[in-house]
């Protein structure tokens, strides 16, 4: 727990890898994968966003 960070009640995410075995993750890798293409978009698209905002 303490190499992890993690607390009582802190979520662990297992992820299963190539060659059959399993990592354990502090974090939801998938949540982490949506929210890079997300800042993606918003970079490419900062213009247009900051014009929808207003």
């Amino acid at each position: 727990m303490a190499k992890l960070d993690l607390k009582t009640g802190s979520d662990l995410y297992v992820v299963e890898v190539a060659g059959g075995g399993f990592i354990a993750l502090p974090y939801d890798p998938d949540f982490e994968k949506t929210m890079k293409t997300a800042d993606e978009i918003m970079d490419k698209y900062k213009d247009t966003l900051r014009k929808l905002a207003e």
